[in-house]
């Protein structure tokens, strides 16, 4: 049998789901790829190491001074070069100082001794005496690389994570010995001493002719070494594009553009006392390289807000279409219930009304079947305003009133509508303020499911407390889901049975909901038990 096109389908999560994360997950993954793109152009425009930049102009300037003044040049000039390979190394830039005549520029590397309550600037002979170092252990420790990997996660901003791979990668170079030429002030390394994640390892880089160089061992003289590599690529002045010069009063004053002569006449770079040329490069790449653990951040951070929100749109979504399927289901369940439970006594009324035809001269017969046609009559009567009052109750469309009413008095007055119904009463005399015709009409419909479904002779026991009302009776049928006959036309067993309209306990809940009580239903033991909760 082929299926209506416009039925309301029972709804499934995944489908709703899967259709919702498909958009989502393009959204908010297209969102983070944008914001990954714009960090990186941020990352690429940032000058995020000035501070090392006005460092440079700060010592060209302290140079400059010294040399006016004929103070300790040469030593102006190791601390000048010492800060302009600091900023090689992190800026990943080119720098050049320009006094009159003389352009100074910071080598490859530096290195700090610290000795003697003196400080003294060496610088390294040859970078390839610090090979052994980066090819030792198939070049776990290789400087350039380390140094390099310390740059890039500078510009991390998920500092959570950078901190802890940082800190596991934390890496300390020292020497223990070097070996030093006064008049040069340069050194060549004797042997390193690595400290990384706890563990220690000497590498000696001592070259075989060390002429001319007086051996440095530690001691008690405190000797660090601060390497550091230029990563920019070679330079030249034709390619400084960047100026820091001094202003009238002697401060550092920044100019950006290679061509300022041209541009402004009245600025002539060349006739200052001194400047500092830059090149204006930046490491260029994208956020993936310049900041992997953000930019995976960000990415994974999207997906997770795409099946969040696709989460939280889905459960709305399924929520919504299950509530008008339970509805539309209702309906049908409601309307076929209804019209089987009124097509049986109609069909019994047609079937009386024909035998009477047939014995239209016989007076008994014709009386019986009138009696039969008003009983049934009166049974179809007494459904419709079980249905009418269920849908009064369900709709909420009623008028409530508060009274007190004794609860006792109350069951006791209900039980006279049942001669035939044996029930014990214990308990206080319990008074509760609600609506007497709602609450009335539950116990009575209560009342009346144990009058049709008790054991014959079997007593109803009614305990009545200050929190609850408990109706109990013993049956013969077992009821695995109790509660489920609170629904609408459903009877204590799958066929239809001619005990009632199975609409009395969906009333009496209906009712009781109203009111602010809630109706328990319990089926155990061959006793069935309803317990009314006030509070």
């Amino acid at each position: 049998m082929a299926k209506v096109k416009n039925a309301i389908a029972k709804p499934k999560f995944s489908n709703i789901f899967a259709a919702r994360f498909v958009v989502a997950f393009v959204i908010f993954m297209l969102i983070g790829g944008i914001t990954v793109e714009l960090m990186g152009e941020y990352i690429n425009s940032k000058d995020i190491n000035a501070s090392y930049r006005n460092r440079v102009g700060e010592r060209a300037r302290l140079l400059y001074e010294a040399k006016q003044k004929g103070e300790d040049y040469g030593k102006a000039l190791d601390e000048l070069k010492l800060t302009m390979a600091i900023y090689q190394m992190v800026e990943s830039n080119y720098a050049e100082v320009h006094i009159g005549s003389e352009t100074i520029k910071a080598g490859d590397t530096a290195a700090v001794l610290l000795g003697e309550g003196q400080r003294k600037i060496f610088f390294i002979e040859d970078i390839s005496y610090l090979d052994p170092v980066n090819k030792y252990m198939d070049g776990r420790f290789d400087i350039r690389e380390y140094n390099q990997w310390m740059s890039k996660n500078q510009y991390e901003f998920v500092y959570l994570f950078a901190y802890n791979e940082m800190h596991y990668k934390e890496r300390t170079y020292q020497l223990e010995n070097a070996y030093v030429n006064w008049e040069t002030r340069t050194f060549i390394p004797g042997v390193v001493h690595i400290t990384e994640s706890g563990k220690e390892y000497d590498v000696d880089c001592t070259p075989k002719d060390t002429k001319g160089y007086e051996k440095v061992e530690s001691g008690y003289s405190a000797f660090f070494i601060d390497m550091c590599y230029r990563v920019a690529p070679e330079k030249t002045s034709k390619d400084v594009d960047s100026y820091i010069i001094p202003d009238g009063r002697g401060n550092p004053l920044d100019l950006h553009g290679y061509d300022y002569a041209n541009d402004d006449p009245s600025i002539d770079v060349y006739s200052k006392p001194w400047y500092v040329g830059y090149s204006e490069y930046h490491y260029s790449g994208s956020a993936f390289e310049l900041a992997p653990v953000t930019s995976t951040c960000i990415l994974v951070l999207s997906f997770i807000l795409a099946v969040i929100v696709t989460l939280i749109v889905s459960f709305i979504k399924y929520q919504k279409d299950k509530t008008i399927w339970k509805i539309f289901e209702y309906r049908i369940k409601t309307t076929e219930a209804m019209a089987h439970d009124l097509k049986t006594p109609m069909a019994a009324i047609a079937a009386y009304a024909e035998s009477m035809e047939s014995v239209a001269g016989d007076a008994d017969k014709t009386n019986e079947y009138s009696r039969k046609i008003s009983e049934k009559i009166s049974a179809m009567d007494h459904m419709v305003e079980d249905i009418l009052a269920l849908s009064r109750s369900e709709s909420g469309n009623v008028n409530v009133s508060a009274e007190e009413i004794n609860v006792m008095a109350l069951v006791t007055e209900s039980l006279e509508a049942f001669p035939d119904l044996k029930a014990s009463i214990s308990g206080g005399q319990v008074k509760i303020k609600t609506d007497r015709k709602l609450f009335k009409q539950a116990i009575d419909n209560l009342l009346s499911n144990c009058d049709r479904y008790s054991e014959k002779d079997s007593p109803v026991d009614i305990v009545i407390e200050p929190e609850k009302l408990t109706i109990a009776n013993k049956t013969s049928e077992t009821y695995s889901d109790a509660e489920s006959l609170k629904k609408p036309f459903v009877k204590g067993s799958d066929s239809r049975s001619d005990k009632g309209t199975g609409l009395g306990l969906s009333i009496a809940d209906n009712n009781l909901n109203i009111l602010g009580y809630k109706l328990e239903l319990e089926s155990k033991d061959g006793t069935f038990t309803a317990r009314v909760k006030f509070k």
